[in-house]
């Protein structure tokens, strides 16, 4: 991990959110916190990972454009079956999780996602 890997939380419901960002934090992560994907226009930069709730996940036909311009790598949190993009390498993470299988999934994807910038 580098010292410039950010990741960009996203999910809805607040405490959880707040959860996830400590859990980035505590091992050494700039972490950013959104309750959904911001427009393009919005974003607030590139990160290196994205961690989505699939409550976060978008209905409009934009949705995983819009995610795969802010970032390098997707890993999703899944509590139930959902259709994944198949023309996007998205990591799943089947809830409920243990920290550290999630921390283990976003180095693992932050390694097979090489720095776009």
């Amino acid at each position: 991990m580098k010292s410039e890997d950010t990741v960009v939380v996203i999910a809805a419901d607040p405490s959880f959110r707040r959860s996830l960002a400590f859990l980035f934090e505590m091992e050494g992560f700039k972490v950013t916190q959104h309750d959904g994907v911001p427009d393009i226009a919005q974003a607030p930069g590139r990160s290196r990972c994205a961690v989505v709730d699939q409550g976060s996940l978008d209905a409009r036909p934009d949705f995983w454009h819009r995610l795969r311009g802010m970032t390098d790598a997707i890993v999703v949190l899944l509590d139930r079956m959902s259709e994944l993009p198949a023309d996007l390498l998205v990591h799943a993470v089947e809830k409920p999780f243990v920290g550290a299988a999630l921390v283990a999934t976003v180095k693992e994807a932050l390694l097979s996602n090489p720095c776009s910038t």
